[in-house]
């Protein structure tokens, strides 16, 4: 049942990852070519290293790449149990591996989600809800899965070494917004309720499932042309994320 109910969120990541398939392109593919590149780039700056000493340019070199493959993603601790009442009590909505989705932050996400759209008021907000044929409790349950699903993606990136670097994430970005236009941007933001800052965090948990996939399923251990691998390598992913859905995620409301 909750496999059921977290495959459907991903409906709703996919609403949140639209507008990206289209202007991204090669994005991704780039991405992943850089991150497969970065042990020969960290393998010639130790040869470089040693033909020249202790050079201080080539230990600031060094130092500007490994700032450069870093990731600032922190998830944090949840409490190690699985009770409903105890989570709650801790102030999270769900626990994720050993980390969860906070209850203040899925609270934060319906109320931006609410002012982007303009539905502040309460009257507003439930005629909105009424048409869309959902209930708050079942809106707020989706936005919890929708939430789940990006936590367990970015957790497990981080626990297989697989997390995209702020480097990566934000020029995958920049290139996001430049195929866009920058109204065209804004537009496709208010489309799905979300502020800049935020879709950018959604935007990270995106890469990091793409990046996860690759380095769980790489494409090429798949046979066929690119088309077949990808399509192979996506029901590898699918089938594996589903299995820690069922046994990582235990949700508290």
């Amino acid at each position: 049942m909750l496999k059921n109910t977290l495959r459907r969120a991903s409906l709703q990541r996919l609403v949140l990852a639209v507008f990206v398939c289209g202007a991204l392109g090669g994005c991704l593919a780039g991405c992943a070519q850089e991150e497969a590149s970065e042990p020969e780039q960290t393998a010639a700056i130790s040869d470089a290293a040693g033909e020249e000493g202790n050079d201080p340019a080539d230990s600031n070199e060094a130092s500007q790449e490994a700032e450069a493959a870093a990731s600032t993603l922190a998830l944090p601790e949840a409490p190690a149990t699985n009770d409903p009442t105890s989570l709650l009590a801790a102030g999270y909505s769900a626990r994720v591996c050993d980390t969860g989705v906070l209850t203040a932050d899925l609270d934060a996400r319906i109320a931006m989600q609410r002012e982007v759209y303009g539905l502040t008021d309460e009257a507003a907000w439930e005629a909105w809800l009424a048409e869309a044929g959902v209930s708050a409790q079942e809106y707020r349950s989706e936005t919890l899965d929708t939430m789940i699903r990006e936590t367990l993606a970015n957790a497990q990136a981080l626990a297989h070494g697989a997390a995209v670097s702020d480097a990566q994430l934000d020029e995958s970005f920049a290139k996001l917004k430049e195929g866009f236009g920058d109204d065209a941007f804004t537009q496709a933001l208010a489309g799905v309720g979300m502020t800049e800052e935020a879709y950018r965090e959604t935007y990270r948990a995106y890469l990091n499932e793409k990046a996860l996939a690759e380095a769980l399923f790489p494409a090429s251990s798949f046979e066929g042309d690119a088309d077949a691998q990808a399509a192979a390598q996506e029901n590898a992913y699918e089938e594996w994320f589903a299995e820690q859905l069922e046994t990582q995620v235990f949700k508290a409301e």
